[in-house]
Order: structure tokens, then C-alpha cells, then sequence
């Protein structure tokens, strides 16, 4: 059985999963897993169809949408895109060779770089460290590693947790930014409300896999124009756990 303090849990979520910047046509967030198979979401909303460009900065470092520096080091991201009904849009796990930077560390490309058309609507993001990905084809079929807290481990880092595949030891830290002429800015608050109870909502369900319905995860959002699309994967050369 999972024994969660709802309030406590909320509480000090609150201080981990941070809107940095909401402005015109850039949104900025950053956050920290506290294990390999968690996930935490957070959603955006077009107010007319548009081109959106979701993009990860924490692997290797650089300067995010709100001018801030990044630090490099975080683990190796994933993203999965929803609409506001749960349903799985499209998610990736590496950008195209030469659409980001390569670590200093590393050398490797493993931060997403997404550019998709969208619907007028309320979207949810899902971010994951690699290789746990969205089962789909909705939020409530969660996530391929739930319940292996541990499972970079495989790739023999001696930190035993957020490993990477070439066995060094990263971080738990992800930034995110979502840019396009028709994202809305909404208040701080709200995004950070979404966000820490999406991931909530999926923690306290990592043993359960008859999840029903999106729960927590719809709080908040209005309703938008659903999208009628097949999710689309993109995965560049890495070994999986």
C-alpha cells in the first residue's frame, strides 16, 4: 500500500516544480525528480492553432527562453505530450543530432527539441528520465518503469541512480521551456498547481496499472480542442534498461 501525506506531499512539491517565466509566447520551468521512475507534468495553452517548440536545457546546459543559465548535468530527459482529454499526442526522447548541444562531459545530444503543430487547446507535458516512457495511448496507462525507483542503475553509474548510459552520475534536474506565438501566459500558481498534482496523481498510482480516467491531472484544465492524432516516437541510438 502507498501511504502519501496529501498536504506534506503538495507542500514540498511546492518547492521543487518552478514556473520561472510566463510571458506572451515563452513558458520556462524547471523541476527535480526524486527518482528514476518519477514523472512531473505541467500543461500550457494555445489560444489559436500554432507551431509549438518544446525544448529541454538540463542535459547539457545553456541559457532557457527566460534567459537564465542552465546548468548542465541533469539526467537524460524525455518528454511526452497530452491533450487536455489524456490522450498521448507525441513524445521524444532525443532531439536530431545538431538541434541541441552536446554535453561538455558526455558529448552526447540527449535534450529534446520538439516542434509540433497544435490545436487551439490545454496540453499536458510529461517529463521522464530515459527510458521510461508513456505507455499510451493515454495518461492513465502511466509509465513503462513505474515502481523501479532505480532503474539507471543498470547502466552502472556509482551514484545507482540517475545514470547515464555511459555510466556517468547526473542529477535529478530538468528544465523546460515551451515557446510558439499562441502560448497563453497564466499565472504562476496555476502551472505550479497542475503540475505538482499531475505527478502527485501518478506517484501514488506507480503500483496500480487499472488507472482510471486522468484524476488529478485534469484539475484546472479547460476544455480544449482535442487533437485526433497518432503518437509519434523519436529515439536516436541509445540502449534501453
Amino acid at each position: 500500500m502507498i501511504r502519501t501525506n496529501f498536504g506534506t506531499t503538495l507542500i514540498a512539491l511546492s518547492g521543487v516544480l518552478l514556473c520561472l517565466r510566463a510571458d506572451g509566447a515563452a513558458l520556462s520551468f524547471t523541476g527535480i525528480l526524486d527518482a528514476d521512475d518519477a514523472v512531473q507534468t505541467f500543461t500550457f495553452t494555445l489560444s489559436a492553432p500554432g507551431s509549438v517548440t518544446l525544448q529541454t536545457w538540463s542535459y547539457a546546459g545553456g541559457s532557457n527562453a527566460a534567459g537564465t543559465p542552465v546548468p548542465q548535468g541533469g539526467f537524460d530527459p524525455g518528454i511526452a505530450l497530452f491533450d487536455d482529454l489524456g490522450t498521448l499526442l507525441v513524445r521524444q526522447d532525443d532531439a536530431a543530432p545538431g538541434d541541441v548541444p552536446a554535453d561538455p562531459v558526455t558529448n552526447e545530444q540527449f535534450d529534446v527539441y520538439l516542434v509540433t503543430a497544435l490545436a487551439a487547446g490545454t496540453y499536458s507535458i510529461a517529463i521522464t528520465q530515459f527510458d521510461n516512457v508513456a505507455i499510451g495511448p493515454s495518461f492513465a496507462n502511466g509509465f513503462s518503469k513505474a515502481g523501479l525507483g532505480s532503474f539507471t542503475a543498470a547502466f552502472a553509474c556509482s551514484n545507482l541512480q540517475f545514470c547515464d548510459v555511459d555510466a556517468v552520475n547526473r542529477t535529478g534536474f530538468w528544465a523546460a521551456d515551451v515557446t510558439g506565438t499562441t502560448v497563453v501566459p497564466l499565472p504562476g500558481t496555476f502551472w505550479l498547481l497542475s503540475g505538482a498534482l499531475g505527478w502527485f496523481s501518478l506517484r501514488a498510482r506507480t503500483l496500480r496499472r487499472n488507472m482510471v480516467g486522468v484524476g488529478v491531472l485534469a484539475i484546472g484544465l479547460s476544455l480544449g480542442l482535442p487533437l485526433a492524432a497518432t503518437a509519434q516516437v523519436t529515439c536516436y541510438g541509445k540502449p534501453a534498461t
